[in-house]
């Protein structure tokens, strides 16, 4: 998607092309790139002199004579493609604009992506979509207070929050990565544990990064192009962007990519701290579907890692918590006391208000007494709302449920009562990863590694 630089290099060069000209006429392919009332856009056009076209992000403003602008964002492969004929015309043609002069314009979008949208002159500042916008890292003018402010207030990652238009305008997922990485510090930030230095060195490699793209007319990737037969070159000075598996430029470690926020993050994992003191994975999922397996495998990337059946193990062991466990079920023995339970409700819920604020107190001490990559399996994660303590939640699933359970012998199947009865699928929603454990074990192991961050 064309960012920040491509659209001040296509604002360059429109301005070279058709600043001055008049509309005579315009006609819509395709009706979808044009918002509202596609006479009304033409008529707004007929007959006005195209003044200047600014930009604001990744947005182009077209000042026209008389009281309205034209808007334009170029989408994913959107194309303003000055002419003298439609000699060439492209199959991807969507509006063709016509001057009085006798040249034209064609917007290409292959995609169709793009959005063509008329604004009055007086407020289309204050409108929507340009009202939301926020500010950009190339603004002499920008109050690093300001977007400290803002950048302070989110619980993404930092990743996640630069690519927010509405705090930090401009951005995309190239630039993005290519700013973290030069100021050395880890997309997985958490963004309301950055320092107010933190944040202003983020906008200053930010700044450095897009003056760099503009002067090399931004980025050629996949078929983006600014202009017919032009392309960027930027990709000749990237750092991490499309690097995923060549050695840091600085350091020589293997650049890595993961996904956050549903986009692909390249960067390196030594160079670019990881400004917060923990990611805490959570882990869940119905009886024996491999939750102990993929805790392990964790553990030997290099995860710290909490077994909550282990620690409840420990629980039943305690005098004081047996006492209270006699008085209700007239024993304090473990799998007496699941058999009593996986029929019985009340008894379940009794038990839960015993060993749950236990359980939740134990796991909230290990986060706050461990720093870096910390793995907690919790089989009752989101019944108990123990997710809320998680960066990200892990559930795993299998069909092979059942013979699973049956296989681990008598002792489990007071358990299996108690979880047949919840319906799992219902927190696929909610998890950050579901993983299904219906294949091999190397293939259950390996999609654990995929999602381990390291």
């Amino acid at each position: 998607m064309p960012e920040l630089p491509e659209v001040e290099t296509v604002r360059r060069g429109l301005l070279k092309s058709v600043k001055g000209r008049t509309f005579k006429d315009v006609k819509i392919i395709h009706k979808n790139i044009v918002e509202g009332n596609e006479q009304a856009f033409i008529n707004a056009l007929k007959n006005k002199k195209i003044i200047d076209i600014k930009r604001k992000a990744k947005y182009l403003i077209f000042e026209l004579s008389g009281n309205q602008n034209m808007l334009g964002h170029l989408g994913m492969e959107g194309k303003f493609i000055p002419g003298d004929s439609l000699k060439n015309k492209s199959k991807y043609l969507r509006v063709l604009f016509t001057f009085k002069d006798g040249s034209i314009l064609n917007f290409d979008d292959s995609r169709c992506f793009g959005w063509l949208a008329i604004r009055n002159k007086k407020d289309y500042l204050k409108v929507l979509p340009l009202s939301k916008i926020g500010v950009e890292p190339i603004d002499q003018n920008i109050n690093i207070d300001e977007v400290y402010k803002e950048i302070h207030k989110s619980h993404r990652t930092i990743k996640e929050t630069l690519l927010d238009q509405t705090i930090v305008a401009g951005l995309g997922n190239i630039y993005v990565d290519e700013t973290l990485y030069r100021a050395h510090i880890s997309p997985l930030s958490k963004a309301n544990l950055l320092s107010r230095s933190d944040v202003a060195n983020i906008l200053k490699h930010a700044k450095d990064v897009l003056i760099m793209a503009i002067k090399h007319n931004g980025t050629t990737v996949f078929s983006f192009h600014w202009d017919k037969g032009h392309s960027g070159e930027f990709q000749k000075f990237l750092k991490v962007y499309g690097k995923k598996g060549k050695p840091c430029e600085g350091c020589g470690t293997t650049l890595v990519k993961i996904k956050i926020g549903g986009r692909g993050t390249t960067y390196c994992p030594k160079c670019q701290k990881l400004k917060t003191d923990k990611y805490v994975l959570g882990i869940t999922g119905p009886v024996s579907v491999g939750k102990s397996t993929a805790l392990n495998t964790l553990k030997k990337l290099g995860y710290l890692t909490y077994s909550a059946d282990e620690v409840i193990n420990k629980f039943y062991l305690n005098k004081k918590i047996q006492a209270e466990l006699k008085k209700i079920f007239n024993t304090y023995k473990k799998e007496e006391i699941r058999k009593i339970v996986s029929n019985n409700p009340n008894k379940l819920k009794k038990l839960e208000n015993i060993l749950h604020p236990l359980v939740k107190k134990d796991i909230q001490d290990f986060i706050n007494t461990h720093k870096g990559y910390l793995a907690i399996e919790v089989p009752l994660l989101f019944q108990a709302n123990f997710d809320s303590m998680m960066d990200e939640t892990l559930l795993i699933l299998s069909n092979k449920n059942k013979s699973l359970i049956n296989n681990r012998g008598k002792k489990a199947n007071a358990q299996l009562n108690i979880n047949k009865a919840l319906d799992f699928n219902h927190y696929k929603n909610k998890a950050t990863y579901v993983i299904s454990n219906n294949q091999s074990l190397n293939s259950f192991i390996n999609a654990v590694k995929k999602i381990s961050k390291l």
